[in-house]
């Protein structure tokens, strides 16, 4: 079990994220709600203390005898049950003898009659005891809820051991502004926080989701998904406005002159294609057209049909020009899809507009290419898992730690369907037009580029296991984790040097040396 103690708003930091089989480990969260001080037991356990209001606990489902207590204060006690991925509310009004002639709290003093004023909430991690002074008047310790500070421009102080920390804020009428003194991150600093935000929407033929828990400002978002579109406009195979239909439509005919975006990505696809010996191929639109997997009429095409489309997957027939920036496919018949790399290309893109603005701390979900951008609030890793693909969404045998690192999952449980009793995945064998036959069921890549890990996932997964293996061990900075149907789970090199952190959540399921 793990507790996770803040204030009063702020979101528990494990995310879910169920796009293309990654989100976060199954707990249910345990809000109490009461002033500032209360310890909080669980079954007889001290497994926090409320701040600013309130404690948040990540718990395993089950049923738990909370407890809580503050000296001079009448305890309480009560039995709560904590369901999976569900938030439990427990609000305390804790009783406190009456005592004649009682000293203000510190929190009031500075309240002066008709002044418009607003609240600070001022905490420090990894300690919870710095020394506070705002506009030189000493406020205690850390942590503490300061209501009825007068609007304007503050200088606060937080001191831990000589370690001085100054910034400016401004307090505005009948708000509160959330600081934190974080001696965790080099330099130490005091930011401020914000409550955690989400935007998702459906583009590029999948969810795609941005939580932003810094800075969760709404031109961020307006600013990010507008790139998004303008990603999707130039190089969706469903847009017959779209560069990739210009380019198809001219197959056989000619250059066509594309954007920077679309050419880089085209780019870095045939070079994916070159390192994977065309197990990925960007040339793969025919394939994807004739079976129509994921689409409204998916169907399984004849022997003569996927004969007669083979020819057309290659590579090597897609000529590029980078002076002039133009594609060009060399037969009739030929169709690009990028499907395959545009939504890690799309999560990089993304989180440059986010890092534009300030933003170190969200992340970026589209269609499960997820990228992580820097440490949950607290400077812990955040903790992504992986699903299990013999289990229904939302059940994973994995859980790995990430910090400024994508992770994409290829699986073939993502995207199917049924005919006369066989299962036909999205996958497609480049070199058969079939889908891909292995004993592979999932691969999960990692590296700081969403844009590769997206690309290499698909590839890895078609090769056999010893040659996506030795792919992914030759590249720098790239891990994967593979399983296969019997339950068995492969690593690269990177997780048994410890350079991802990672813990196997279902028993079921075993590391195995390759």
């Amino acid at each position: 079990m793990l507790g996770k103690c803040t204030r009063t708003g702020l979101v528990i930091l494990l995310i879910l994220l169920v796009g293309g089989g990654l989100f976060a480990a199954v707990q249910g969260f345990l809000a109490v709600e009461a002033f500032d001080g209360v310890q909080v037991y669980v079954n007889g356990e001290k497994k926090g203390i409320t701040v600013g209001g309130s404690c948040v606990l990540m718990l395993d489902p089950g049923s738990y005898q909370i407890t809580l207590e503050k000296e001079g204060y009448s305890s309480t006690r009560q039995t709560m049950i904590i369901k999976a991925n569900e938030s439990t509310s427990l609000k305390v009004d804790m009783r406190k003898p009456e005592v004649k002639g009682e000293a203000m709290d510190a929190e009031d003093k500075t309240m002066v009659l008709g002044q418009k004023t607003g609240t600070v909430e001022i905490r420090s991690l990894p300690f919870r005891d710095a020394d506070i002074h705002i506009n030189g008047v000493n406020y205690g310790k850390t942590d503490r809820r300061l209501r009825n500070m007068p609007v304007g421009q503050i200088k606060v102080e937080v001191t831990y051991k000589g370690n001085r920390l100054v910034e400016e804020f401004i307090v505005k009428e009948n708000s509160t502004i959330q600081l934190l003194a974080n001696y965790v991150k080099e330099p130490a600093q005091i930011i401020q926080l914000f409550e955690p935000k989400s935007r998702t929407k459906l583009m590029m033929d999948t969810v795609c989701s941005i939580t932003i828990y810094d800075y969760p400002f709404q031109n961020v978002f307006d600013e990010a998904f507008a790139r998004l579109s303008e990603i999707e406009s130039k190089m969706s195979f469903h847009i017959d406005t779209s560069e990739i239909a210009a380019i198809n439509n001219a197959a056989g005919r000619g250059p066509v002159r594309v954007s920077a975006d679309t050419y880089q990505v085209i780019k870095k696809a045939i070079e994916m294609a070159i390192i994977s010996d065309g197990a990925f191929d960007p040339t793969i639109g025919p394939l994807v057209k004739a079976w129509g997997i994921g689409e409204n009429s998916p169907r399984k095409p004849s022997p003569e049909e996927i004969d007669s489309l083979l020819p057309l997957i290659d590579y090597h027939k897609v000529i590029l020009d980078d002076e002039k920036s133009t594609v060009e496919l060399s037969y009739r018949g030929m169709m690009l899809d990028l499907g395959g790399i545009v939504k890690g290309y799309a999560a990089d893109e993304v989180a440059k507009v986010l890092s534009e603005h300030g933003i170190e701390k969200a992340i970026i979900n589209f269609g499960g290419s997820i990228f992580a951008m820097g440490t949950r609030l607290d400077g812990t890793l955040w903790r992504i898992g992986i699903q299990n693909p013999e289990a229904e969404r939302g059940k994973h045998m994995m859980i790995v730690g990430l910090q400024d690192l994508a992770l994409d999952t290829t699986g073939s449980y993502e995207r199917y369907f049924e005919l006369d009793g066989e299962v036909y995945h999205h996958i497609l064998d480049t070199q058969t037009g079939y889908p891909v036959d292995t004993t592979i069921a999932s691969v999960s890549i990692s590296t700081s580029k969403s844009f590769i890990a997206d690309a290499l996932s698909t590839a890895v997964y078609s090769l056999t296991l010893d040659k996506g293996m030795s792919l992914v061990d030759s590249l720098d900075g790239v891990e994967a984790v593979f399983i296969d149907d019997y339950r068995r789970v492969y690593l690269s090199e990177g997780f048994y040097r410890g350079k991802i952190e990672y813990t196997l959540s279902d028993t079921q399921f075993a590391v195995v040396q390759q």
